[in-house]
């Protein structure tokens, strides 16, 4: 009799350990955005979080991710390549499916006065997916929610991958625990918990990370005009861990011929754009966008982005791009103000996310320069126009005197 309640509760305790899954969150690493701290170009209003793993051809994984909705412009989940740091899939948060009894305040962003942070269950509502390999089937768990990881061709294979959480302006950021370290974060990131089809615990994959090889995106550097002017170019962004939901414009930016750029484009309706009290739009251009300052070793030293950009009367943004000590005559200016950088090349990365297809400024609609060098009949001007950013190098005191010649409107 004892044995036989021995063997019961033994069963027992073999239910509670499948029913357990294994937790891996201590996985998660932080990807500094502040300034000159990270490669790739980051946006420093942007919130970067990565978990990096090993993909074995002999096995089938199942990562189960599940989290809130945060209190941001806009979220998403991507993975990456490690070796090409090309995205392969991704998940938008307007596509993700919430939990019973949950609401999704990115389902229908243009909804609220100024975007998801507006939504009444925002921070509240839940969601989980599934991160599963390609041509796995989504488990009856994910809520429908998955997010697919390639496979090596060959079983005897690995593959190294990478999963990439990014939060645009959050009001919230939340904090990696350090392993091993009893301290709560101010805010949870997702909880990863592996797990196999049918929701039992499994051993977490194995750790691997992989210094990129960031040289290879050098390709995608636009050329830059021996005139002084600033051209931009669309950027294909391959090797930049890019954001499969952003689209990007680039433009070299050499001051050896002067000391102050000024650049003026066509503003995008944004989701966080001011308007008339109480209206409600059907639409914006863009859910977001920004204008960063990178080196050719792709560190950022700053962003401006359109939450603290001022637009002209005609709706356009005119922006200076110099030494710290241009930043208050250029307000003085009613201008706004990039700081150039301890860069001895620089770009100019401009971001437009998620735009509506409709939109006539829409980066989709200019030509792409993947395969070729890009020649002046390749820039933006002439797929978009007034959208895309062009702009002038000139001295100090050109800039005083013309505005370097750009027809701004800043009364």
């Amino acid at each position: 009799m004892h044995k036989f309640r021995f063997a019961i509760f033994f069963v027992m305790i073999l239910d509670c350990e499948r029913a357990f899954a294994t937790d891996c969150s201590s996985g998660w690493e932080s990807y500094s955005s502040e300034p000159y701290q990270q490669l790739a170009m980051p946006d420093t209003n942007v919130k970067y979080w990565r978990y990096r793993f090993q993909v074995d051809g002999k096995k089938t994984m199942y990562l189960k991710v599940s989290g809130e909705f945060p209190s941001a412009r806009y979220m998403n989940f991507a993975v990456y390549d490690q070796r090409t740091m090309n995205a392969t899939t991704t998940l938008s948060d307007f596509s993700i499916n919430p939990d019973d009894g949950s609401t999704n305040p990115f389902a229908n962003p243009y909804a609220n006065k100024y975007g998801p942070r507006d939504g009444p269950d925002q921070g509240k509502g839940k969601y989980r997916f599934a991160l599963i390999q390609k041509g796995a089937a989504v488990p009856g768990w994910a809520n429908a929610n998955a997010i697919q990881v390639p496979s090596p061709r060959d079983p005897e294979e690995t593959k190294a991958a990478e999963l990439w959480h990014r939060m645009y302006l959050p009001d919230t950021i939340p904090e990696v625990t350090e392993e091993g370290s009893n301290a709560m974060p101010t805010a949870s990131l997702p909880n990863i918990q592996s797990v196999d089809e049918d929701g039992n615990s499994m051993p977490c994959p194995v750790a691997v990370k992989i210094s990129p090889r960031l040289w290879s995106a050098f390709k995608n550097m636009p050329p830059a005009d021996p005139s002084g002017k600033i051209i931009f170019y669309a950027s294909s962004t391959d090797a930049f861990y890019a954001n499969p939901d952003t689209k990007y414009l680039a433009a070299a930016l050499n001051l050896t011929n002067g000391d102050v750029a000024v650049i003026r484009f066509k503003a995008p309706r944004a989701t966080g754009s001011a308007r008339k009290t109480g209206e409600i739009l059907p639409h914006w251009d863009v859910r977001y966008w920004s204008i960063c300052i990178s080196g050719i070793d792709t560190r950022t030293s700053g962003c401006i982005s359109d939450r603290d950009t001022k637009v002209d009367p005609d709706g356009f943004v005119n922006l200076v791009i110099g030494t710290e000590s241009m930043r208050n005559a250029a307000k003085q200016h009613h201008f706004n103000f990039l700081e150039k950088g301890r860069f001895h090349r620089s770009l100019i990365i401009y971001r437009n996310l998620l735009p509506e297809k409709e939109f006539k400024g829409n980066f989709n609609l200019v030509s792409s320069t993947t395969d070729k060098k890009a020649t002046i009949k390749d820039a933006a001007e002439n797929y978009i126009g007034e959208y895309a950013p062009f702009g002038q190098i000139c001295s100090q005191r050109d800039f005083f005197e013309t505005t370097c010649g750009m027809q701004a409107n800043i009364q």
